[in-house]
């Protein structure tokens, strides 16, 4: 079997990178953009409507906290949360917990949209499992991301969105061949995304 210089097979190496890829294009920051765009979407009357509600949800529960994550960790307050284990994980979790907190507030302030102010209350509910469950074990963010995009896109679009089903084993086998979860704690987290979003969406 073919070794690179450092004497890892190169099967496995490029399994490895392959991986990496994966994990980075799938990067919960990154699934978040067209789930909530998916869900302002369908709230809004039209589409420049939802593109901006859309716009401002980002801003306040995704890019702002992952923007301010990224410079407390650069600043060495917090651990980067991509490298982050368990315990470590807790002050990022706290920071995104109180910008979901604010944004849930904001956007009934601003009257938005019944359903985009539903989806705010629905990821504030998995962040605050996801912070329970995280000190104890290493649930995949990754998984419950990806289960709640093609939950919401399946939900939203039918039997057109089944190809997306396909994002939750190539994310669990990257997280997995990285070192980064278990397959347990992957599918505990599709799972997650997928009951949370299910129940949030439909009732």
């Amino acid at each position: 079997m073919a070794r690179d210089k450092n004497g890892i097979p190169s099967q496995k190496l490029n399994a490895q990178i392959v991986a990496r890829w994966v994990s980075s294009a799938t990067h919960p920051v990154l699934l978040a953009i067209p789930l909530v765009l998916l869900v302002s979407s369908r709230a809004a009357n039209s589409w420049r409507e939802g593109l901006q509600w859309g716009s401002l949800y980002l801003l306040l529960a995704i890019l702002g906290p992952a923007a301010l994550l990224m410079q407390l960790a650069r600043s060495g307050w917090l651990i980067n949360p991509a490298h982050a284990r368990r315990a470590e994980r807790i002050k990022p979790l706290a920071i995104s917990l109180a910008c979901l907190v604010i944004t849930v507030a904001l956007l009934q302030v601003f009257e938005a949209p019944p359903l985009l102010q539903r989806l705010a209350l629905i990821q504030l509910a998995q962040a605050a499992l996801m912070t329970a469950i995280t000190p104890a074990w290493q649930i995949s963010f990754h998984g419950a991301t990806s289960g709640a995009l093609a939950t919401t896109a399946l939900l939203f679009y039918g039997a057109g969105a089944w190809p997306l089903a396909g994002l939750l084993p190539l994310v669990g086998w990257a997280q997995v061949v990285r070192g980064r979860h278990t397959a347990e704690q992957v599918a505990a987290g599709i799972c997650l995304g997928v009951v949370l979003y299910t129940v949030g969406l439909t009732l």
